[in-house]
């Protein structure tokens, strides 16, 4: 019996839940021109509700123009390594 009672209040439990995701609300109905083409990627039906944007981060871009730098340098270092070892040739 406690088992039962258990069961039934999870359940409950989940659809409050689920109920307060959606607020019991459909989305009223939208005609969309698809040739439209100041609309990008209209998929209401793939869109979560759980999903938050992510923030762009200063980090990133930092650490994005610090590997190119290193590349440069690398890149750098190889061609005077080159030229070293053709004018030792020489």
């Amino acid at each position: 019996m406690r088992l039962i009672l258990f069961l039934v209040c999870l359940q409950l439990s989940f659809s409050l839940i689920a109920q307060t995701k959606t607020d019991g609300t459909a989305p009223k109905a939208k005609e969309i021109n698809l040739s439209d083409t100041a609309l990008k990627d209209y998929a209401p039906n793939l869109n979560s509700i759980d999903k938050q944007p992510i923030p762009a981060s200063e980090y990133g871009d930092k650490k994005e123009e610090l590997y190119r730098k290193r590349l440069k340098a690398i890149q750098a270092k190889k061609k005077a390594e080159m030229a070293t070892k053709q004018s030792a040739q020489n």
